[in-house]
C-alpha cells in the first residue's frame, strides 16, 4: 500500500520494483501514479511471472518510490519463497 505522509500532494509517482536475487522471474511494467494526496491509500500490484526453469528457494525483491519533484523513499527489500519444478 502506498500512503502519502507529506503535507503536499505527491506528483508523478513511479514505483520501482526490482528482482535483487532470483532467476527466471519477470516483473510487469511499472505504471506511474499521477497524483497521491494525503488522504489517498493506493494499492499497487506488480505481476510476477516465473519461467518453468524457476527453482525452489527464495527470491529477493526491492521496492522504492520516485516522485516527479525529486522526492522519493528509501529502498526496502523483502524475500518470498519460490516453488519450482526442480528435478
Amino acid at each position: 500500500m502506498i500512503v502519502n505522509n507529506s503535507f503536499q500532494d505527491a506528483l508523478d509517482v513511479e514505483p520501482i520494483v526490482k528482482v535483487e536475487k532470483g532467476r527466471y522471474l519477470k516483473l510487469s511494467e511499472p505504471v506511474k501514479i499521477a497524483k497521491i494526496t494525503r488522504d489517498d491509500r493506493i494499492i499497487y500490484n506488480v505481476m510476477v511471472q516465473a519461467s518453468p526453469k524457476l527453482r525452489t528457494g527464495e527470491a529477493v525483491f526491492s521496492v522504492r518510490l520516485k516522485e516527479g519533484r525529486g522526492n522519493g523513499t528509501e529502498e526496502e527489500t523483502f524475500t518470498v519463497k519460490t516453488v519450482g519444478g526442480d528435478k
